[in-house]
């Protein structure tokens, strides 16, 4: 796939408007292939209104990616249909943009569309099609649906602490529910369910939780007294950080047996437990050996590692 012309038209003409597209590559010499987004326009219409434009897009391009469009030259996408003019203009620039696509429009409103990606009339499709295709660009909906359709195929499971809050269980659901990972809950079940219940939040039965207890934090105090030494760590203050629920457990579960990948907590309880038992991130399990650690902190370039940079990166990109 070299190329992808969006048909731009109203909706009586749309079927006319794409035959005459697809007639158009055929006679270049090229194959082509009709691709009709996901969503129909009533759905489009509430998403765009709600102003979930990102979201919408993210889904067809996620649909886009799993056709088969290996075997053409050019993908003709039909436009929008059944939709007010400025909601149907609204998504097809946006949809344009997503798929890093040419715009076959020549309406009354097709001088609003990008002149760069404008194809106002036959002259113009021919002129492009006889072209040598241009580079393709990855946009930011394309780009997050590859990395979620790759996360899906790998279905890894990943450990959410402080399972409680209520962006934890909402970010829980959101991740069975786009089977993006198999997420483990860390916390008491009682209070995530209780806390999934006023968030309106339906968690599956059998989601996995981890209930962390006395016995699991004292096993790990030797190795964090170990790891920290050189700070003057005692015991005492090592069952403290691990007491915490909030700060201790979130880096602890780094190097549990019970995960593959550890997500950070909420904002505003990371920075801390980060620094103080940021060595924890090397550990490799000796439990089960398929494991392997994933460092999910943002890492500054080299030249950055000053303290101001690093405090600033971290912030900016938790």
């Amino acid at each position: 796939m070299n190329r992808v012309i969006l048909v731009a038209v109203a909706e009586s003409a749309m079927q006319a408007k794409i035959k005459e597209v697809v007639d158009a590559v055929a006679a270049a010499g090229l194959k082509s292939a009709v691709y009709k987004p996901c969503v129909n326009g009533g759905e489009a219409a509430a998403e765009l209104k709600a102003h979930r434009s990102a979201v919408l897009m993210e889904k067809i391009a996620a649909d886009f990616l799993q056709k088969d469009f290996a075997a053409v030259d050019t993908v003709v996408v039909e436009g929008a249909a059944g939709m007010a003019d400025a909601i149907a203009h609204k998504f097809n620039d946006d949809l344009a943009t997503a798929l890093d696509a040419k715009i076959f429009s020549d309406g009354e409103d097709a001088d609003l569309f990008c002149p760069n990606r404008l194809l106002a009339c036959g002259k113009c499709l021919a002129k492009e099609l006889a072209a040598e295709p241009a580079e393709r660009k990855t946009s930011q909906a394309m780009f997050r649906a590859g990395l979620l359709l790759k996360a899906s195929k790998a279905k890894k499971r990943i450990v959410l602490p402080e399972g409680s809050e209520p962006r934890t269980v909402q970010a829980a659901k959101l991740v069975i529910d786009r089977k993006i990972a198999v997420p483990v809950l860390v916390g008491k079940k009682d209070e995530i369910f209780k806390v999934a219940k006023e968030q309106g939040v339906e968690l599956p039965a059998d989601i996995e939780i981890i209930e962390p207890t006395a016995e699991m934090a004292e096993k790990y105090v030797p190795t964090l007294v170990e790891l920290r030494k050189s700070k003057g760590m005692t015991e005492d203050q090592a069952r403290a950080a691990l007491a915490d629920g909030r700060s201790g457990w979130s880096c602890v579960w780094r190097h549990s047996f019970y995960r593959r990948h550890l997500a950070p907590g909420p904002a505003g309880h990371q920075v801390r437990p980060r620094r103080q038992v940021r060595k924890l991130c090397v550990l490799y399990v000796h439990a089960r050996q398929d494991l392997h650690l994933r460092r999910l902190r943002y890492q500054p370039e080299p030249h950055r590692r000053r303290t101001g940079w690093n405090r600033h990166a971290v912030r900016r990109h938790r």
